[in-house]
């Protein structure tokens, strides 16, 4: 656990609410070990899903040649990296990044698959990113002064599926695609395989049953680990990694998951008496999504809806600006920078194992 961000107090947080423990006493003790959903229901959401032009993702389960123009692949991705560098400071060539773009990005080349394409899985932990380069440097930052997600995109664990396209010059990074982002990776930290039966059997073992118990088990799992960008430890990262335990494949980021094609909730236009009658009515582990933020929802307590969530920072009661940047508890009591409660600012709640809710008809 990070002890130094441990000393950031969060209003209404003690230790038994940091507690897997007391989470899961809370549970229904009839249900709270029964299945909530089936293999063949999340596989065909996660189809819909792929074809769900708002969801952003690949179905790289069903690539195959005719879907694949290399030629066409490889012009689109040099067209992305020039917006890329048009977009970042270029003042400063600090890690070479700059370099590395111009040298390894403006000619990749295509691999020499059998599909146009090589099917691989990730050996060693890694982070897909825009450019080529074997540093994410955290001092660059982009022309508006935000942070350097350009750079970093999403963290692969070992056993993760993917697809590469292409080559870097220098052949060190591969071009590829998963299920909810594209980007580089380094060759070293790849397997290919030429056979669609050994890439499946290369992937990581079978998703978990998912039951309320299993799902508590899994928000818990890596309680107090450290903030850190375009990883399972960032917000939208960490609400996807842990449905990616179940089979469930949702989106890369705060803007896009909530298209996921499962039961939500707008919450956007109403009071903050009617989010809370929703929300007291949810499912422990629904997501939960404001601007740039996500969370999963634990229960209501005195009165206190709590949450957990990567937290970077936040106002506190008395609008000062905290930062324990960690993955922790907390209500939604707190407040954000324009002074709204996290309650007041809610746009969406998901509950990604439930069917969608079908729309009325006209």
């Amino acid at each position: 656990m990070n002890t130094a961000a441990r000393r950031v107090k969060i209003p209404l947080v003690i230790p038994e609410t940091e507690s897997v423990e007391f989470w899961y006493d809370r549970l229904d003790p009839l249900t709270r070990d029964d299945e909530l959903t089936s293999e063949e229901q999340i596989r065909g959401t996660n189809r819909t899903a792929f074809s769900t032009v708002k969801c952003g993702m690949h179905d790289i389960f069903s690539y195959g040649r005719l879907h694949h123009d290399p030629e066409k692949e490889r012009m689109r991705i040099v067209k992305n990296l020039q917006d890329v560098v048009n977009t970042l400071k270029l003042e400063e060539d600090r890690s070479g990044w700059k370099t590395a773009y111009e040298k390894n990005a403006r000619n990749p080349t295509a691999v020499n698959g059998p599909d146009g394409f090589f099917r691989g899985t990730v050996k060693n932990k890694t982070a897909v990113r825009s450019i080529p380069s074997e540093t994410i440097p955290g001092e660059i930052k982009r022309n508006s002064g935000e942070d350097d997600s350009i750079l970093r995109l999403a963290e692969l664990e070992e056993g993760d599926p993917f697809i590469a396209f292409l080559f870097s010059e220098d052949r060190r990074f591969f071009w590829i695609h998963t299920t909810c982002t594209e980007g580089w990776i380094p060759v070293s930290d790849a397997g290919t395989y030429h056979s669609e039966e050994q890439w499946k059997a290369a992937m990581k073992e079978n998703p978990g049953v998912l039951t309320p118990g299993n799902l508590l088990e899994v928000m818990f799992r890596n309680y107090g680990a450290p903030y850190k960008w375009g990883s399972g430890t960032d917000c939208s990262g960490y609400v996807r990694k842990v449905f990616e335990e179940f089979g469930i494949l949702l989106p890369l980021n705060t803007a896009l998951q909530p298209h996921y094609p499962a039961r939500s909730y707008d919450l956007k236009e109403l009071p903050d008496d009617e989010k809370l009658k929703i929300i007291r009515a949810l499912p422990v582990g629904a997501a939960l999504y404001m601007p740039h933020h996500t969370m999963l929802y634990l229960g209501e307590l005195d009165g206190h809806v709590y949450v957990i969530n990567p937290l970077y920072s936040f106002y506190d009661l008395d609008y000062r600006l905290q930062t324990p940047a960690r993955i922790t508890v907390n209500t939604l009591d707190l407040l954000r920078s324009d002074g709204e409660t996290w309650l007041t600012s809610l746009t969406t709640a998901l509950v990604p194992w439930e069917e969608q809710t079908p729309a009325a008809p006209e």
